[in-house]
């Protein structure tokens, strides 16, 4: 089951980035974990946090 799509446009200032993409297919919080993953933000998210 897909539950949409989930964009993140980072701060230019700070990340040297392009739009992050991604299609749901869980919860979009674990979206934005594998962005925060990528660019190492250092926030932990898990499904119950949602």
């Amino acid at each position: 089951m897909e539950y949409g799509e989930l964009y993140i446009v980072p701060d230019e200032n700070k990340y040297f980035a392009k739009t992050f993409h991604k299609r749901i297919s869980n919860s979009h919080l674990m979206g934005i974990q594998e962005f925060s993953d990528c660019y190492k933000l250092g926030y932990h998210f898990k499904n119950e946090d949602y």
